[in-house]
C-alpha cells in the first residue's frame, strides 16, 4: 500500500483523488472543498475523461500546511 508521495515511481506524474486523500489524510470531499476555496492544488485535465492532481503541487501543499501526524499547522 502506498502511503506517501515518495513511494510513487518517477513515471507517475498525477494522483487520483483517492491517492491524494491517502497521502494527505484528508477526505475526498475536504480536498474538493479546499480546491474550491483555492486552498488546495487544482485538478488538471489528463485526458478527455480523466483528471488528476500533480504530485509536485500536492507535495508542496503537504510540506506547507500539514504536520507530521496529518493535522493542520
Amino acid at each position: 500500500m502506498v502511503t506517501s508521495v515518495s513511494d510513487w515511481g518517477k513515471d507517475s506524474y498525477f494522483l487520483t483523488i483517492k491517492e491524494c486523500a491517502r497521502v494527505t489524510s484528508l477526505s475526498p470531499s475536504t480536498i474538493r472543498r479546499l480546491e474550491q476555496k483555492d486552498q488546495f492544488p487544482r485538478r488538471q485535465q489528463i485526458s478527455a475523461r480523466r483528471v488528476g492532481y500533480r504530485i509536485d503541487l500536492v507535495t508542496q501543499y503537504c510540506q506547507e500546511t500539514l504536520t507530521v501526524n496529518g493535522g493542520q499547522k
